[in-house]
């Protein structure tokens, strides 16, 4: 068991019982007083990201808080009174992925692309989660804390829900990240070449998709690793086969989390490179396809 320790000048957090005559009964110490420096690494991230970005700090900034907010405020709240786990987390990531794209990419075509990319790769991990789920049979008691949820009052708390929508919650953040850069990529392609077809603009995008899911696949597979290195650590210290490692239920889950995330973020690729080539592209399918007044007017420009 871990035992706090502390030394003088040291703060710690405290709970306070009072008695029937408003006298301090007894005194519980919680843990380590952490607000203060809260406060100051919070702060010195905001200065930082300003130095660093400038006016776009900003928008990164109220993405972030707004992103935080409505996650503790209005998701989670719901699911403890009830609220469908799942539905619920569609409709907050889908809001989430709109503000930050939109207000990162501006009410634009790109911006566009990037929400219908995001949007489809949501709704799809969602769907594959549930499927991939029951297909391995793994309840919602995997993650940490989630016993506590029932055995506080929340015993009607659906966690196989929760452990879903979690998948594509914590996927949401690469696809979004993964959808604006290839959306970026195709519009400034077309601006830099106006003459580009359809065809030609998303074979680029997707030249530009396929690096990029490469690496943020990886990026996935490391940061969900990280959450369980520990227990990794003990079974291969134990000399536990690696066919009873993946089949246990803490592992199984992580590795559906891990491959459903990749699926998703995977789709988003090309979702988002037809999108992109269907809202960037405002010429005809192919830009050798010019209309009958187009051709007369180059013809008499040429004459002249």
């Amino acid at each position: 068991m871990w035992i706090k320790t502390f030394v003088e000048d040291e703060y710690a957090l405290a709970v306070l019982t009072f008695d029937a005559n408003n006298i301090i009964s007894m005194i519980r110490i919680i843990d380590h007083y952490r607000t203060d420096k809260i406060i100051i690494l919070s702060s010195l991230f905001i200065i930082f990201t300003i130095i660093l970005m400038g006016w776009m700090a900003l928008k990164i900034l109220l993405t972030f808080v707004f992103s935080a907010v409505v996650l503790i405020k209005v998701l989670y709240p719901l699911s403890l009174h009830g609220f469908n786990s799942i539905l619920g987390a569609i409709v907050i990531t889908s809001l989430i992925s709109a503000v930050v794209l939109f207000l990162v990419g501006g009410l634009s075509r790109r911006g566009l692309s990037a929400f219908f990319g995001t949007l489809s790769g949501v709704l799809f991990t969602a769907a594959l989660s549930y499927v991939v789920t029951i297909w391995f049979k793994i309840h919602g008691v995997v993650r940490p804390f989630t016993e506590m949820l029932i055995h506080t009052g929340y015993g009607h708390l659906n966690l196989t829900h929760l452990f879903m929508a979690g998948i594509f919650i914590a996927a949401s953040g690469a696809m979004m990240d993964l959808s604006m850069s290839i959306a970026a990529a195709m519009d400034e392609i077309k601006v830099q070449q106006p003459e580009i077809s359809r065809m030609q603009l998303i074979k680029s995008g997707y030249v530009v998709a396929r690096q990029s899911v490469g690496t943020m696949s990886t990026t996935l597979l490391l940061a969900y690793s990280a959450e369980y290195t520990a227990m990794i650590m003990v079974f291969i210290a134990q000399g536990i086969p690696l066919e009873n490692i993946i089949n246990m239920v803490w592992v199984s889950s992580e590795i559906v989390h891990t491959l459903v995330g990749c699926f998703g973020l995977t789709l988003v690729a090309p979702f988002t490179v037809i999108a992109g080539g269907l809202l960037l592209h405002k010429g005809p399918f192919h830009s050798e396809q010019r209309t009958h007044a187009e051709s007369g007017l180059e013809a008499q420009t040429q004459g002249e």
